[in-house]
């Protein structure tokens, strides 16, 4: 007889309702067993997310050790696993799952393959309990006066201000009984449609190259240490700090919540009592910076229970004006490979081909706007980029670019270790300004007075954006007011060495027929790689043109949205439209 606990985003042991229930509550003689489920039916996690899971993994599975808890690790749906599993009784009897413990998961497509899970799992008398762990509260949990869930932010973290957080003490060691988890793996590996990983062994490595410069320290432990060192040393000047990219202002907690590696509970609890010692001791700034700091944590929770009542906000407009809202359509990899074999392209491929090309520059940090740069490279070499520069960079994006949030939340959601299934759509939303409680205009951050506010000695740039670092502020300043470059910008730079591994050697044979080889003769990147190496990578000795100018390019998305997004109220003064600071009802994420 064994008792099955699905352990859902949350890879710690300390805070985890379904693991603590099902060591309390399990009959004597029978044993734990805990699964870890990458679930391909969901959208999958992207590159970042895996190299920080890959990592954490083994770090899990040693603190389940301790309480003599196997780890088993699936890649497969949940409906199918549950039908694998009331099958087990006509294997072994010593494997007989007698009930099921489940922490839940939001997003996607979840709640249909959850209630096929439950369902297989009671048609053969499977007990199922199920826990909110992710999460501060149950999405159904916090209503309006008219039953409703809240859309604005504001009233709904008045309400939320009564929540107390839970805190869950790790469970006791369950009996060493080993033998019910090699029957349940024996089992699934029998499956086809089901893969049992081995990614909570350290001997199997997940290092991609991108990843080498990772400096951060995946796991529960680290997450815990990582809570303390922000309280004890920022969390009294974070209300200021967190706006400034080259500070160490911000609580860089946000991929061990993301993993599940502390729970938003413990955050939440240890945050008002940081708070509550800074009110004694007569600290009002630091004390309302704590504050501030705790409306972070709401606004996650806010975005989830979005996200639960909006389980299509990951992937469509929460305000569907914008569905016909006229984004740039950038080409695909074979069609950009096409146009550029083509000599005269007429004026729509021309258009579609420099959109593709300038989405490569946002995505490479090569735009010629200084601090969007830097934070895109921060992003490369890190996987994480700072609160504040997430808004700039995603505002230049959608709103001078004119790309739809979409193709920025994607490749946020690849390259971020802490890429969050309701936070990660919902703030490329907010700043996009289609998404739940935002600004009833078009809101733009402007580069320039961004930096001129959070980076004016240029420190943040100069360290992510090397061919500036031993130029003056002020010459970096004066990069802004350049004449963006005429023309398309596929033509600008030809310097493909300086981003890519040197062992590919890329043969031009024209300007309009590339021929790219490898040294042996095989395997040629991708197209957003050949436009990165053979256009838009920056020279070594020279900072690229920008882009895109600033003015114009608002000014057009400014008139897109008079026609398709304005609200019927219509934009607020025109002043508000290039404001650094969003409504203060407006919180966003740490």
């Amino acid at each position: 007889m064994v008792v099955v606990t699905f352990l859902g985003p949350c890879l710690r042991t300390l805070d985890n309702p379904a693991l603590a229930s099902a060591l309390r509550e399990r009959p004597d003689g029978e044993s734990v067993v805990a699964c870890y489920v990458e679930d391909p039916t969901q959208r999958l996690p992207g590159a970042a997310y895996t190299w920080w899971t890959r990592k954490s993994l083994p770090l899990l599975r040693q603190q389940l050790d301790r309480l003599h808890v196997p780890l088993v690790c699936l890649r497969g749906s949940l409906p199918h696993i549950a039908r694998v599993l009331v099958g087990l009784p006509a294997r072994t009897t010593s494997s007989r799952v007698s009930r099921v413990y489940v922490n839940r998961r939001w997003g996607g497509t979840t709640a249909e393959q959850d209630e096929q899970f439950d369902a297989a799992l009671h048609e053969h008398d499977i007990p199922v309990n199920k826990f909110t762990a992710h999460t501060l509260h149950d999405p159904w949990e916090i209503k309006t006066g008219q039953g409703g869930y809240y859309r604005v932010y504001t009233p709904f973290s008045k309400q939320f201000a009564q929540v107390k957080p839970r805190l869950i003490d790790e469970p006791p060691a369950q009996p060493h009984e080993p033998h019910a988890h090699d029957s349940i793996v024996a089992a699934l590996e029998k499956e086809h449609d089901i893969e049992v990983l081995d990614w909570a062994a350290p001997a199997a490595p997940y290092d991609p190259p991108w990843a080498q410069s990772f400096t951060w320290k995946p796991g529960a432990e680290e997450a815990l240490k990582t809570l303390d060192a922000f309280l004890a040393k920022n969390v009294a000047d974070y209300a200021e700090g967190r706006n400034l990219p080259f500070s160490h202002g911000t609580s860089q907690l946000s991929p061990y919540l993301a993993h599940g590696e502390i729970s938003p509970h413990r955050v939440l609890d240890a945050t008002r009592k940081a708070k509550a010692q800074l009110q004694s001791s007569k600290d009002k700034s630091g004390a309302e910076s704590a504050f501030q700091f705790e409306r972070e944590i709401i606004w996650r929770e806010f975005q989830y229970h979005i996200l639960y009542h909006e389980p299509y906000i990951g992937w469509g407009n929460h305000n569907t004006k914008f569905d016909n809202f006229p984004w740039a359509t950038p080409l695909s990899d074979k069609e950009v490979r096409d146009a550029l074999g083509n000599a005269r392209p007429d004026d729509a491929l021309e258009r579609a081909l420099e959109a593709r090309a300038a989405l490569e520059c946002w995505k490479s940090g090569h735009t010629g706007i200084p601090i969007v740069d830097a934070g895109m490279r921060q992003l490369w070499t890190m996987g994480w980029m700072h609160n504040r520069v997430r808004m700039i960079v995603a505002s230049f994006l959608t709103k001078n670019l004119h790309h739809h949030w979409r193709v920025g939340e994607a490749w946020f959601w690849d390259a971020l270790v802490d890429a969050d299934p309701a936070s990660n759509p919902g703030n490329w939303q907010w700043v996009a300004g289609t998404g739940a409680d935002a600004a009833p205009y078009f809101r733009v951050f402007n580069p320039v007075r961004q930096a001129q506010r959070f980076d004016e000695t240029c420190a943040y740039v100069r360290q992510w954006v090397p061919e500036l670092k031993s130029d003056s502020t002020k010459a970096i300043m004066g990069l802004y007011e350049r004449e963006a470059c005429s023309g398309t910008c596929l033509l600008e730079h030809p310097s493909p060495m300086s981003l890519w591994p040197k062992k590919l050697s890329f043969l031009l044979q024209d300007d309009t027929k590339p021929a790219i080889k490898a040294e042996d003769g095989t395997a040629a990147p991708d197209a957003g790689q050949l436009i990165t190496l053979r256009n838009v990578a920056t020279p070594e000795k020279a900072y690229r043109r920008p882009i895109a100018n600033l003015k114009t390019t608002k000014d057009e998305a400014l008139s897109y949205f008079q026609m398709y997004g304005k609200s019927d109220k219509g934009p607020k003064k025109e002043a508000s439209d290039t404001e650094d600071e969003p409504p203060k009802k407006a919180a966003r994420r740490s």
